[in-house]
C-alpha cells in the first residue's frame, strides 16, 4: 500500500483552502484530495492547473471536471468555469506550495524524509506497509513523485489527524534538497546511501553526498538522521548533521560498531531470515525476499522504525509481508509454453551502482543447473563526459558473474556490447522493439531474466519495461 489510507473527514474544507493560498475564490467546496494529474484524479479531489514545460494543466481542466473534481485552481478564467467552483491565483504552482506549507503546519504527524542514491522508493513503500501495521493514519508519497511538484502534492495530501507521512525526496542538482526539505521539515530523514547516480552534474561523490545532506537543512535542532556506514562518505555525512545539530544513528552490514547491524543472514531460495544489533537488542527478521540489497534496506527499515519510538520486537514478523515494487526488483513467476520464466524487472531506473547490484541479484538468484539467466540492459542516464567509459567497464564487472547472456539496449550501451565476454554477449539495438524482435523466441526451459535501464526524462514508466510487457505476454493461457 502506498499513499493515503482512506479517509472519511475532507482533506480541505473551502475556508483552508482560501486561508493557504489567497487569491479570488468563488464558490469553493471541501475537497478529499489533491491532483495535478487529470489522468489519475478521483472524484471529489481539488485540480490544481499547473502549466509545466509540455503540458499546460489548464488545457486539462474540463477533463478533471468531467471526472469529478471538487473544485479548480487557476491562473486564467474561462466564461465556461464562471458557475464552478474555483480559486484564482497568480501562480499555481506557487499555490500548490502554499498547500503545502499549510498542511504541514497544521500536521502533528512524525515526518520521515528518504533520500538515497538508490533504493528509496523500495524503503518508502516497505516502510509505509509496516506503519500501516500500527495505525491507519498514514500519508505517503505516490509512485516516485519525489521532486518539486511530487513533494508539495504529497504535503498537500497529508491529513491534518495523520500520524504518519512518509516523503521521498529526490535530486539531481545542488540546492533542490534545500528547498525540499524546508517545505517537508523531516523530524526523522533517512541518507539511504549515496552513489554515482546523476554524476555528471557533481564533481565526485563528496558533492553528491552534501547535495543529499541538504536534507538536514529543514531539521530542527536534536532531530535524527540515519546513515549508512557501509554506502558513501560517511565521515563526511556525519559531520555535517552533527554541524547541524541532528542526531545520528547508523546502520551497517560490516561494521558490528554500528547502531543496527547484521550479524548474521541465512539466505534459501524462500527468501532470508537476518539476525540485527539494535539498540533495542537482536531482533530476528524474516524476509521472503531473496535480493541481497534487501539487507541494507532493512537495517535502514529497522532504524527508521526505532526512530520514529516503535517496538522492534512487535514488529519483527510483519516484514515477511514486504514485496519489491513494481519496476524495482519486481519477480514474476510464469509458465510459458516452453519452460518456466522468472522475470526480475528492474525496468524503472538504473544508475552504476543499482545495475551492479541487480546484475549480482540475478547471478545469486536460485535456481537448477539447467538454469539459463539472462540481463537485459538499457542505458544508464546522466552520467556526463565519463558516459560512455563507465558503459565500457561494466563489461569487467559482468564477466565473472553467473550470467549467461546479456542483450543491450540503447545508445550508451553500444559501448559495452562489444567488450562483453563473447560467451556472454547477446543481441544489441538501440531500441526496445528492434531488440525484442531478435530475442523472442529464446525464451525456452527454465530462464531467469533481469531487465533494468534508466527511465528518461518525462516517462511514465522506464523505457525498459517494454521487455517486461513482453515476457508477460508470454505466460501460458
Amino acid at each position: 500500500m502506498v499513499g493515503n489510507l482512506t479517509k472519511s473527514q475532507p482533506l480541505w474544507l473551502a475556508q483552508e483552502l482560501h486561508q493557504a493560498c489567497g487569491g479570488m475564490a468563488y464558490d469553493l467546496k471541501p475537497c478529499h484530495g489533491v491532483s495535478i494529474d487529470s489522468r489519475t484524479l478521483a472524484p471529489g479531489d481539488l485540480f490544481v492547473a499547473i502549466k509545466g514545460p509540455v503540458v499546460d494543466g489548464h488545457d486539462y481542466v474540463d477533463h478533471a471536471l468531467s471526472k469529478g473534481a471538487a473544485g479548480i485552481i487557476i491562473t486564467q478564467d474561462q466564461p465556461e468555469w464562471q458557475l464552478l467552483p474555483r480559486l484564482i491565483v497568480k501562480d499555481s504552482e506557487q499555490a500548490l506550495r502554499d498547500l503545502a506549507q499549510f498542511s504541514r503546519a497544521r500536521t502533528q504527524a512524525t515526518i520521515y524524509g528518504i533520500t538515497g542514491s538508490f533504493g528509496k522508493t523500495s524503503i518508502k513503500d516497505a516502510l509505509t506497509v509496516l506503519l500501516s501495521q500500527q495505525c491507519d493514519d498514514i500519508t505517503s508519497t505516490q509512485r516516485s513523485f519525489n521532486n518539486h511538484w511530487g513533494v508539495p502534492l504529497t504535503l498537500s495530501r497529508l491529513h491534518a489527524q495523520d500520524q504518519y507521512g512518509v516523503f521521498e525526496m529526490g535530486m539531481n542538482h545542488t540546492g533542490e534538497m534545500t528547498g525540499l526539505s524546508q517545505l517537508v521539515r523531516p523530524n526523522i530523514a533517512l541518507i539511504n546511501n549515496v552513489g554515482s547516480a546523476h554524476q555528471g552534474n557533481f564533481t565526485d561523490i563528496n558533492a553528491v553526498g552534501l547535495a543529499k545532506a541538504e536534507i538536514f537543512t529543514g531539521m530542527a535542532p536534536h532531530s535524527t538522521v540515519i546513515l549508512n556506514q557501509d554506502f558513501g562518505p560517511y565521515d563526511l555525512l556525519y559531520q555535517t548533521a552533527q554541524d547541524h545539530n541532528l542526531n545520528v544513528l547508523s546502520f551497517s552490514c560490516m561494521n558490528p560498531q554500528a547502531d543496527f547491524y547484521l550479524q548474521q543472514v541465512d539466505i534459501t531460495d524462500q527468501g532470508q531470515k537476518l539476525e540485527v544489533k539494535t539498540p533495542q537488542g537482536v531482533i530476528t527478521v524474516a524476509l521472503s525476499i531473496i535480493a541481497a540489497t534487501w539487507q541494507a534496506n532493512t537495517l535502514a527499515l529497522l532504524a527508521l522504525l526505532h526512530a520514529g519510538g516503535l517496538n522492534l520486537h512487535a514488529t519483527q514478523f510483519d516484514f515477511k509481508t514486504l514485496r519489491q515494487s513494481p519496476g524495482r526488483g519486481q519477480i514474476h513467476h510464469i509458465t510459458t509454453d516452453q519452460g518456466n520464466l522468472v522475470v526480475i524487472d528492474e525496468s524503472y531506473n538504473a544508475a552504476p551502482d543499482s545495475m551492479k547490484a541487480a546484475l549480482k541479484n540475478v547471478a545469486h538468484f536460485p535456481g537448477n543447473a539447467q538454469t539459463k539467466r539472462i540481463a537485459i540492459l538499457g542505458d544508464m542516464l546522466e552520467l556526463g563526459a565519463l558516459e560512455q567509459q563507465i558503459h565500457h567497464d561494466l563489461a569487467d564487472f559482468i564477466s565473472p558473474l553467473n550470467i549467461d547472456q546479456v542483450h543491450c539496449c540503447g545508445k550508451l550501451m553500444a559501448s559495452l556490447h562489444p567488450v562483453l565476454k563473447p560467451s556472454q554477449q547477446g543481441k544489441w539495438a538501440l531500441t526496445p522493439p528492434e531488440i525484442w524482435d531478435q530475442i523472442a523466441g529464446d525464451f525456452k526451459g527454465d530462464i531467469i531474466v533481469m531487465v533494468k535501464g534508466s527511465r528518461g526524462q518525462r516517462a511514465y514508466d522506464g523505457r525498459m519495461a517494454f521487455f517486461v510487457n513482453q515476457l508477460l505476454n508470454l505466460k501460458k493461457p
